[in-house]
């Protein structure tokens, strides 16, 4: 009921709002084509709004355009001399109608070419807008890929500097392992020839107590070792 009330109430205030848009509205229905005719009554009532809004400037246009070249014409009021009756009349009574006539032809050019002028200014200030809007779109794109290339660069550098630190990590870590390990087989080859050593100080270490006690043996008795002689003789 509101949306008619509306309707009804424009359709008679204002001759460019057409009447009420068809469709019967007190007929039972169901919700779903309620919704839809609603919809459809809504959208025809949007429209004629802006058709209606769109007549009313365009004619409020027309009668200031209208009444521009009346102003500019009948505005100047000339002020004769007191001895120029004569003159007056006949500008009154003959060469009126012509100059009327005469002046119609330069107001509508002068019309035509303001509104051309106003035409021409609408369109400049729409494609700078257009330019502006365009430019600032156009900045704000590269912005953010320069945004993106930086962080990707960050990013790459980052994971670039932590592998390098990890594969420096593990070389020292294989680095300490080989030294120790060198370490330890220094430390065993050194064991190993402290073993030798004391292995070849006790063998001499023996045969020297031995050939002593032969010596003794050899003195109690009072013999020469055989051996010692066959080599010495030969």
């Amino acid at each position: 009921m509101f949306w008619n009330e509306i309707i009804r109430f424009l359709s008679t205030t204002s001759p460019h709002y057409p009447r009420f848009p068809p469709g019967n509205y007190t007929k039972k229905r169901s919700k779903r084509k309620k919704k839809s005719l609603y919809r459809r009554r809504n959208i025809y009532f949007c429209c004629c709004c802006a058709r209606g809004l769109e007549m009313e400037t365009q004619e409020a246009k027309r009668a200031d355009v209208a009444a521009a070249p009346a102003t500019a014409t009948g505005g100047e009021v000339v002020k004769p001399a007191a001895g120029d009756a004569g003159a007056v009349a006949k500008m009154t009574d003959g060469p009126s109608a012509p100059a009327g006539k005469a002046a119609t032809p330069t107001g509508s050019v002068d019309r035509d070419a303001i509104l051309a002028n106003v035409e021409l200014e609408r369109k400049l200030s729409m494609i700078k807008a257009w330019e502006e809007s365009e430019k600032s779109k156009a900045e704000n794109k590269a912005q953010k890929k320069m945004s993106s290339i930086l962080s990707w660069e960050n990013t790459r550098k980052a994971a670039i500097e932590a592998k390098l630190r990890t594969q420096e990590e593990k070389l020292e870590r294989k680095k300490a392992e080989y030294a120790e390990k060198m370490r330890n087989q220094v430390a065993a080859i050194h064991k190993a020839a402290e073993e030798k050593r004391a292995t070849v100080e006790a063998t001499r270490h023996e045969e020297i107590i031995k050939y002593e006690e032969m010596a003794a043996k050899h003195r109690s008795k009072g013999t020469t070792p055989t051996k010692f002689l066959s080599c010495f003789g030969s």
